[in-house]
């Protein structure tokens, strides 16, 4: 498999779709957060696919309050690396000014192989355990 180099600032695109309608799914700016537990999409981008929570999961970001946040099963295709089957993610709002719909997180990272070349500035994510 080849892997998906990823920018110096550890950004990815996958295709995130409902996982019964792969084919219906939107194309998301990602950036690869290993302190992130879970892998975070923003609200809109869900409701846009028509998708509807699963569940409910608490969230704490650094030094904040638990939250409770809804939580969603989509795919997502990462091109050459492959494609997440029926993964969860949670919704919570992104601020548009930082230029990603959502986070990569450990949930994800956990699948694969993530690999930083310092002197060339670069990134690679490959998967390396089966889907679903």
């Amino acid at each position: 498999m080849i892997p998906l180099t990823l920018s110096g600032s550890m950004l990815l695109t996958a295709r995130i779709s409902a996982p019964d309608r792969p084919a219906a799914g939107v194309w998301v700016r990602l950036r690869v957060d290993t302190g992130a537990t879970w892998a975070v999409v923003d609200p809109a981008v869900l409701r846009g696919l028509g998708l509807t929570p699963c569940g409910v999961d608490l969230v704490q970001g650094l030094g904040g309050p638990a939250t409770p946040a809804p939580v969603y099963v989509v795919t997502l295709d990462l091109g050459a690396s492959g494609r997440l089957d029926r993964v969860p993610v949670v919704a919570l709002p992104i601020p548009a000014d930082v230029g990603v719909q959502g986070l990569f997180g450990d949930n994800l990272l956990d699948r694969g192989l993530l690999i930083r070349d310092g002197p060339r500035r670069q990134w690679s994510f490959r998967l390396t355990r089966p889907s679903g």
